[in-house]
């Protein structure tokens, strides 16, 4: 099973002593239970020195990477994994590194209308001449996320205008271009 811990709210609820003991609670049932993998996002943010967290998770982490019950995913960037995770030896033993790429626009293409595929029960409808623009404009515009979820983000907004304002049943390539406009 994989189960993704939310480890910014965590973080956020507990300090001190009690996030350790939060931690320590989470990672035993974890290993315990050795049927469940743990995903991390954004894991650099929780393995690297940061001045507003009073304790190093990578060092209660490290108890319990050695164990074979204990699975984990940590999910990051190139760029943070270099600058935060690489250098961080104890923890990196454990971890293998695996590269994602980016998907092409093509592939992305291939993921909304799978998407679209499910959702049309919902009244959805595109076209795919919206579809392709949207994706278009995605690559060069939204610069902090990679494919397909910059695509997906601009789809969901283009789709909340769309349902504000478009007196259409479906979305067209002059509703994606409103969306980016504004």
């Amino acid at each position: 099973r994989l189960v993704q811990v939310e480890l910014d709210r965590v973080v956020s609820d507990f300090r001190g002593n009690d996030l350790i003991n939060e931690l320590h609670k989470i990672f035993q049932q974890t290993a315990f239970a050795g049927n469940i993998i743990i995903v991390i996002d954004n894991i650099h943010e929780y393995l690297s020195q940061k001045e507003n967290m009073n304790v190093d998770i990578a060092n209660t982490l490290v108890q319990y990477l050695s164990l074979p019950t204990f699975q984990i995913v940590g999910i990051t960037t190139s760029k943070d994994f270099h600058l935060n995770l690489e250098r961080k030896a104890s923890v990196m033993k454990y971890f293998d590194k695996i590269i994602v790429n980016e998907l092409s626009q093509e592939e992305t293409m291939k993921t909304l209308l799978n998407f679209l595929d499910k959702e049309e029960k919902n009244r959805i409808l595109a076209t795919y001449q919206a579809l392709d623009e949207l994706i278009k404009l995605s690559d060069p515009y939204i610069t902090d996320m990679p494919m397909p979820e910059k695509a997906d983000d601009m789809f969901e907004e283009v789709l909340i205008y769309w349902s504000k304002t478009s007196p259409n049943y479906f979305v067209t390539k002059e509703d994606v271009d409103k969306v980016f406009s504004e």
